[in-house]
């Protein structure tokens, strides 16, 4: 009686399981690709990354009609609801339409990738399973970056300066030259900087959290991301892993008040580690000497074009912004007369500020304040929780410590480039917020008995209904629109 209902569900979830791993798969792929930030506009790579994008609002049309699905809480879905709303719109009204809703279904995608995750992250193995992985992958990402480092670009170049050597000319090893930055392998250094930015916090975070083999394994996975971000001489990575440092000791001295005397050593510690850092770094030392000189010169007037450009860009369009993908397209119409045969040339601006306000318009700024009011929110309401719980462990909030921290810096980072087209960069922040809502749940089941958890969570079954025919057609029609694209690309090459 019992085995003819079993086989079922095992048959009906074989399929969600594999798109699962099809997913993860798809992650770590675009995550250690390299150069995969420009592969994503190249066939095959183009169609690959497309379809990786579409398992997302595929898994979550499974949970929905599984009714697994559950709402983000925090009032999160009426913010998730209003940029569903607000891309479309803006790319109703955007002059390249066709790239305005390309994109805009990326992050629609984005969107429900954060509530397939925060479904499926139901206890507190699941999370810690999660933490694991993207420690691990970031362990593999900073040892395949420095190692393709290595042999691609330092010993090639080391070898050119022996031979140049013969002919009476010095070299030497100079990080300020572009072409001799770790770029590898997504496929600028800025973004390398920046996803290690985002992640070395949460090794830091591991590491404190476990002991004897394991600790000596996430010290050294933090050690060897922490070489991998110097070898990209990023200035502004320099600055925002300060912050993101400053915050982690901060929270633990607020949480942990037995281990401040330890953290103010490890405070002075790191102090004399950036002193060092900016001092044995040109790029860093050049940074203040362009600061001190009112910015004349280097990739200060760069940037001021650029932003510059995304001002006017967006005045023009003050409501709903130029489009997604506008700036591109846009960029030499806004250009300043000013700015002379500096910044001729750029895919974006450099700020992500500049790219919202351009690219959606006060909409769009509007919406990324409150999204950063909610990430605020729940990581103030997670630490106000841990603060007064009589029985904390440091096991996994240590880590949660690292996430947060690793979000306040990016933030900070964030205002000197725009990265969110990375899937690496705009994966681990879907997981780092993912596993913030996940963490409130726990606290907020924990306040109160589990059936009433549930019923503030779950959807009704009409509306469970609606939402799974209207997001089968959404799917169909995209999948419609998106395929004379691809095959368009395809035999153009």
């Amino acid at each position: 009686m019992n085995q003819p209902t079993a086989s079922p569900t095992q048959s009906r979830s074989i399929l969600p399981l594999a798109l699962s791993w099809g997913t993860v798969g798809f992650y770590i792929l675009f995550t250690l690709l390299p150069n995969s930030n420009s592969l994503m506009v190249k066939w095959p790579w183009v169609f690959i990354w497309q379809v990786g994008l579409m398992l997302g609002p595929v898994l979550l049309l499974f949970q929905l009609w599984q009714k697994s699905a559950r709402k983000l809480g925090s009032r999160l879905d009426w913010l998730a609801t209003a940029w569903c709303v607000a891309l479309p719109f803006s790319a109703a009204f955007a002059q390249f339409i066709h790239q305005a809703f390309w994109y805009a279904w990326v992050a629609i995608c984005s969107i429900s990738f954060l509530y397939v995750l925060t479904a499926w992250l139901t206890s507190s193995a699941r999370i810690h399973r999660l933490l694991l992985f993207q420690g691990i992958l970031v362990t593999v990402f900073s040892a395949f970056s420095l190692t393709s480092w290595f042999f691609q670009t330092v010993r090639p170049y080391l070898h050119t300066i022996e031979e140049l050597k013969t002919y009476g000319i010095e070299r030497s090893f100079d990080l300020q030259i572009l072409t001799l930055r770790n770029w590898h392998p997504i496929g600028h250094q800025n973004y390398v900087a920046g996803y290690l930015v985002l992640s070395l916090p949460l090794l830091i975070g591991l590491a404190m959290s476990t002991q004897h083999l394991s600790r000596c394994f996430w010290f050294s996975s933090a050690t060897l991301s922490l070489a991998t971000l110097y070898s990209t001489a990023s200035r502004a990575s320099w600055l925002a892993l300060a912050v993101s440092t400053a915050t982690f000791i901060g929270l633990c001295m607020w949480l942990y008040p037995k281990l401040r005397k330890v953290l103010l050593g490890v405070s002075v510690a790191s102090m004399l580690l950036f002193v060092i850092w900016g001092v044995s770094s040109p790029r860093i030392r050049g940074l203040f000497s362009a600061l001190f000189n009112n910015g004349s010169q280097g990739e200060l007037s760069y940037r001021a074009v650029t932003n510059a450009t995304g001002w006017f860009m967006g005045l023009d369009h003050p409501i709903l912004g130029a489009g997604l993908g506008g700036v591109t397209l846009l960029y030499q119409k806004y250009r300043p007369a000013w700015a002379g045969q500096e910044a001729e040339l750029t895919y974006q601006l450099h700020s992500t500020p500049a790219q919202l306000w351009a690219e959606l318009g006060a909409i769009g700024i509007l919406l990324s304040l409150l999204s950063l009011f909610a990430i605020g929110y729940l990581a103030w309401r997670w630490c106000h929780a841990q603060a007064y719980n009589k029985t904390q462990s440091t096991q996994k909030p240590l880590a949660i410590v690292g996430i947060i921290s690793g979000l306040v810096g990016y933030i900070a980072y964030a205002i000197t480039d725009y990265q969110l087209d990375n899937i690496c960069i705009s994966g681990t922040l879907t997981i780092f917020v993912a596993i913030l809502i996940a963490e409130n749940k726990e606290s907020q089941i924990s306040g109160e008995s589990l059936s009433e958890s549930k019923a503030g969570h779950e959807l009704n079954q009409s509306t469970v209904k609606r939402l799974t025919y209207f997001g089968s057609s959404l799917v169909i029609a995209v999948s419609i629109w998106l395929y004379p694209i691809h095959r368009a690309w395809m035999l153009s090459c």
